[in-house]
């Protein structure tokens, strides 16, 4: 288990992993002990070329990444660079907005065309939320959903919202491969009809593996919310719910119950 005490040290004990699951996301199917050997320039067979340069064009935005954390607000040429970065040799139009429709899979509902003042003003409206993890869901959802190019939207998004999660200490975001098909039918809910609610609970639930800092921080909240306001009653559902779920410490308790619908409604 990565050491759950910072964000940063979760970002560097899982990033083959993170890379690992954003190719599944694209459909490529790679084990992490590949990934790790592409990251490091080695030969590997059976994987694509296309497949190698996904690889190492998002492990060069991680590095990007990691080397701008605590950097200013995410801005308009801040997700065209990386997008830039991620799409280098897979896409003919690295960092530029897309001027024309596009067609998703899977549904005929298009995204609007690009009013570039109009995405500047809700970047700066959308970052001035005070919850750090609202803030990140959000810009997530934002950026997959807008589509501003033609390719490589929800791989920019990802690195955006991981940006977010580390800066503020909350976790790292990442879709795991058994997670794929629900996430990507709740995506398309998202896009045709705007409602965010089921994929923003599914996100808060089953990606992001939280800080303890965070986890401890949210449950005082949930559980202020609730109603329990003693401390001896806080201390005793706690003792009961570590016992239900073996867990071993107050941390433990708090980051299992981050998996749980309940806590987040």
């Amino acid at each position: 288990m990565p050491n759950i005490k910072n964000a940063s040290q979760i970002f560097d004990s899982t990033l083959l992993v993170l890379l690992r699951n954003s190719a599944s996301l694209e459909g490529y199917v790679l084990d992490v002990e590949t990934v790790m050997d592409i990251t490091h320039n080695k030969l590997v067979k059976n994987v694509t070329p296309s497949e190698i340069t996904f690889v190492q064009n998002m492990y060069s935005a991680y590095l990007f990444l990691k080397d701008s954390m605590n950097d200013s607000l995410i801005t308009l040429d801040t997700i065209c660079g990386l997008h830039c970065i991620c799409c280098d040799r897979l896409s003919d139009t690295c960092g530029v907005i897309r001027d024309s429709d596009v067609q998703l899979m899977g549904t005929d509902w298009q995204p609007a065309s690009i009013n570039t003042d109009k995405v500047i003003q809700e970047l700066e409206i959308l970052q001035s939320r005070e919850d750090k993890l609202q803030l990140g869901l959000m810009l997530y959802l934002y950026i997959s959903r807008i589509h501003l190019f033609t390719d490589g939207n929800k791989r920019i998004a990802g690195i955006v919202f991981n940006k977010i999660l580390i800066d503020n200490n909350i976790g790292v975001f990442s879709v795991a491969p058994g997670d794929t098909s629900k996430f990507y039918r709740l995506m398309l809910h998202w896009y045709e009809s705007g409602d965010a609610v089921p994929i923003m609970q599914f996100l808060k639930c089953n990606c992001i593996t939280y800080t303890y800092s965070y986890a401890m921080k949210y449950l005082a909240k949930y559980l202020l919310s609730i109603g329990i306001t003693d401390v001896d009653e806080q201390v005793r559902l706690l003792d009961q719910i570590a016992d239900d779920r073996k867990c071993n410490s107050a941390e433990e308790v708090a980051l299992s119950l981050m998996s749980d619908p309940e806590i987040w409604r």
